[in-house]
């Protein structure tokens, strides 16, 4: 799975602003791979 900067940085943003957390990079990445994979899974 290959996640872009821009996808890493808008995960970080929803983060931050739906659930008020601030997470650092590699987190970003596991979230920007998951809701790059939401659709696939009906999310």
């Amino acid at each position: 799975m290959l996640v872009s900067e821009q996808e890493i940085k808008d995960a970080m943003r929803l983060i931050a602003h739906t659930d008020r957390w601030m997470i650092e990079g590699a987190a970003g990445v596991a979230l920007a791979a998951a809701l790059k994979l939401a659709p696939q899974w009906g999310g």
